[in-house]
């Protein structure tokens, strides 16, 4: 099951790997008092959409209110921050791909590292995060550390290793085996 799971998802946190896609399907279903082995799973699912849809929609909203205030605090025009809101609102992949939790909250993350880049600290936390959601903003360090290269490069480098290790140490106790850990 561990090879399939690395050739389905990928290498990344496992633990959002478990939360299901959006789905349409009604969430609330009639209840009997005696419920079968079938229906209390049925429950358990029903938890994992429900805490799906919600974190999606936590972090398509932290998108938008982050696009606003980066408008407002850098470029000093609220109306920038919220015409470019209303265009990420209105892209097609907002829309196709709002469900997959996987994409919106490292993309959410990132926003804020932006939000917060007067931060060192706080956008390396923000940075260390996404890199431990998903791998690709890995590639995005080069970028940043350039940024922070004559003033907070020391602060943005402790608070993005100092994230990784708590994601890592996380990950450590949540793993079946030393493989299982290795391969995630």
């Amino acid at each position: 099951e561990e090879k399939q799971d690395l050739a389905t998802h990928g290498p990344g946190y496992p633990l959002l790997h478990l939360l299901p896609r959006l789905s349409t399907q009604a969430l609330l279903l009639d209840t009997d008092t005696r419920q079968t082995p079938q229906e209390r799973d049925l429950g358990r699912d029903r938890v994992r959409i429900a805490t799906a849809r919600t974190r999606a929609i936590l972090s398509q909203l932290a998108i938008v209110v982050g696009m606003v205030l980066i408008g407002y605090r850098h470029f000093d025009n609220i109306r920038t921050g919220i015409a470019a809101a209303t265009l990420y609102l209105l892209l097609p992949y907002s829309a196709q791909l709002s469900g997959r939790v996987g994409h919106v909250l490292p993309a959410a993350l990132l926003v804020w590292a932006v939000v917060t880049y007067r931060r060192p600290f706080i956008a390396g936390m923000f940075i260390g995060l996404a890199i431990s959601a998903i791998y690709y903003p890995v590639f995005l360090l080069p970028l940043w550390l350039g940024f922070y290269w004559q003033r907070g490069l020391l602060r943005f480098s402790v608070g993005v290793a100092f994230t990784l290790a708590i994601s890592v140490a996380s990950l450590a106790f949540i793993s079946d085996s030393i493989p299982s850990f290795w391969s995630h």
